[in-house]
């Protein structure tokens, strides 16, 4: 079978045939060559930086272009070397929510006249491969290739992975330059077995079927023209073993490679369900106040429509930050209130220290424990002491918030950047530490999961995919743990509750042995990896300096009122409870 990097074999099948007809090929296999490309002009790249046009055909499928949310507006101008009899026409779309629907091409010749208009319908999947052979050739100096329709999501920042023209060669007898290779994909099944992706390359428009041999695992399989990916189940090794796939393309040409396989260590992968609170950034505060409350309310329902579940594949609702509760509880009527009370003790509901994601940087010392106040009421009122925190989307934290945690009871800090900070990421990602404190005694286990927090809004769902890109990464030796964590914050900030999320899970677990996953409250992942490795994690002690406070500079006027009131707003705390304790206006202090 071919995935998502690979056409539907009946389009394929069927447009390779009419154009073999119009290129009057007898006989054999009809060679595609990929025609080099110079971008003219385009629309707008994405102002982030590394999004830009000319990745579209860097021949790197891990790199994207993305439009500056041009939508229908987005396109790309081409020339070919020289007039061109173009047969083809191959595009990536990109890893994204941002999908292609439709497409246009405007050929042109010398002169800049257009001698040919084509639709082509795109396949509308993340990183899906649209192949489109041309109903007859074309004859071209140049091209513009400009979206016309968007996918289902409606994301305008669309462009794509890889973006190729193909001319046609001279017919061959044999696909002499198909080409094999493999991999061990980093997952068990419930037998033990391990399964092997295989990639075929077939660069010719008439689809073939041929013999696969993986092991000692044989198959027939067709191929269309493009990659071709293919799997086979072989026994998991307990050494590193070098095995062999063999591709039988006619009884006198055969493809060989070799893969290795290696033992897969057994890994338990939290997740942490949540919704990230932006406060203003996506919406009217009044409109964010509304959906974190509902979300709250979906989270508890899901658990509890979920509750029979097998463990692991029961929903739990992570409050990123205690203002949705606080906003509840001043809403919710008093069955609400109870619900949500017993929803906390029996970890149905778990809830983090930090009242909003703050630009720590700018917080004086009182607003920093200030920060995590509202966390030891509600402990107080639940009878659940609350011991982790979550930072979402800011990269890094001030030190002196490491004092204010510890003074809360909170031990654990669940830090998840944007995940467009590559640098950041790339250095703390996946790599747990103790952060001591300035005073040298309180400390707090921190811990970046891979791509931060919006790892849900890459891959939409909890894919194939996702679970190879994460096993892959987590097998390697740099991660020598066999606890992992991920958070699954849904398709956008402020998403809702994923309501699939249980099921998956619950059919994952039910056909593998590793990884296995278990939805769970943070306090109980970060006690997982401290109970079994926390005598060897690294300890560090400085300012782990976070930086996109520089936006106040934008600001700096109301940066500074901000800051005089806090400083007003503290000796007037002080002076009232050392003057008039029994009259100290505590609703008022925390209002302001």
């Amino acid at each position: 079978m071919a995935n998502a990097h690979s056409i539907a074999a009946g389009f394929s099948f069927f447009a390779c045939l009419f154009l073999s007809s119009e290129v009057a090929v007898a006989a054999g296999f009809t060679p595609t060559h990929s025609i080099p490309l110079r971008i003219v002009t385009n629309s707008p790249a994405y102002a982030r930086g590394g999004y830009d046009a000319a990745r579209l055909i860097d021949g790197n499928p891990e790199t994207e272009f993305a439009s500056e949310s041009g939508g229908t507006n987005t396109f790309v101008t081409l020339r070919f070397p020289s007039p061109q009899t173009v047969i083809a026409f191959r595009h990536v779309d990109r890893a994204d929510r941002a999908l292609i629907a439709r497409s246009e091409l405007i050929f042109t010749d010398d002169a800049g006249a257009i001698v040919e208009q084509l639709e082509v319908k795109h396949v509308e999947r993340k990183a899906g491969e649209t192949f489109f052979v041309f109903p007859k050739p074309v004859r071209a100096s140049g091209v513009e290739w400009r979206v016309t329709e968007l996918g289902a999501s409606g994301v305008g920042t669309v462009g794509g992975a890889e973006l190729e023209f193909f001319s046609a060669g001279a017919a061959e007898q044999n696909p002499a330059k198909d080409t094999a290779s493999a991999r061990a994909l980093p997952f068990l099944d419930k037998l033990g077995n391990q399964q092997i992706q295989v990639t075929v390359e077939h660069p010719y428009l008439e689809t073939d079927k041929v013999a696969l041999r993986v092991g000692d695992r044989r198959m027939e399989v067709q191929l269309v023209h493009g990659r071709n990916v293919f799997t086979a189940d072989l026994p998991g090794v307990k050494s590193n073993l070098t095995q062999k796939v063999e591709l039988q393309l006619s009884p006198s040409v055969t493809r060989e490679a070799s893969f290795a396989q290696s033992p897969i260590r057994p890994m338990l992968i939290y997740i942490l369900p949540h919704s990230h609170t932006d406060v203003g950034y996506t919406d009217l505060q009044t409109v964010i106040a509304e959906k974190q409350v509902n979300n709250l309310r979906r989270g508890m329902e899901l658990a509890r429509r979920t509750a029979n579940y097998p463990d692991g594949a029961r929903f739990v609702w992570n409050v990123e930050a205690l203002w949705a509760a606080d906003l509840f509880l001043q809403r919710a009527n008093p069955m609400e209130r109870r619900e949500f009370f017993d929803a906390v003790r029996s970890g149905r509901v778990e809830l983090s220290g930090m009242y909003l994601n703050e630009l720590s940087a700018l917080c004086r010392p009182e607003e920093l424990i200030h920060l995590f106040r509202y966390a030891t009421e509600l402990s107080e009122a639940t009878g659940k002491k609350i011991e982790s925190a979550m930072i979402s989307d800011v990269p890094a934290f001030t030190w002196g918030g490491v004092t204010a945690m510890a003074q809360a009871g909170i031990r654990y800090l669940s830090d998840g950047p944007n995940y467009g900070e590559r640098h950041f990421m790339s250095f703390w990602a996946d790599k747990p530490f103790y952060w001591i404190g300035p005073d040298g005694k309180s400390k707090v286990l921190v811990w970046i999961s891979f791509q931060g927090y919006a790892l849900a809004h890459i891959y939409d769902a909890l894919s194939p995919r996702l679970i190879d890109d994460l096993c892959t990464r987590l097998q390697k030796p740099s991660y020598p743990y066999e606890i992992a964590y991920i958070r699954w914050a849904g398709l956008g900030d402020n998403g809702v509750p994923d309501e699939s999320l249980c099921d998956v899970v619950k059919d994952w677990n039910r056909t593998h042995q590793s990884p296995h996953f278990k939805i769970a409250g943070t306090t109980e992942a970060f006690q997982a990896l401290e109970q079994r490795y926390g005598k060897s994690l690294p300890e560090y002690r400085g300012d782990w300096t976070p930086y996109w406070e520089n936006g106040a500079g934008s600001a700096a006027r109301e940066t500074a009122l901000n800051r005089q009131t806090a400083e007003r707003l503290t000796q007037a705390q002080t002076l009232f409870a050392m003057l008039r304790p029994e009259a100290y206006p505590k609703k008022d202090f925390d209002a302001a």
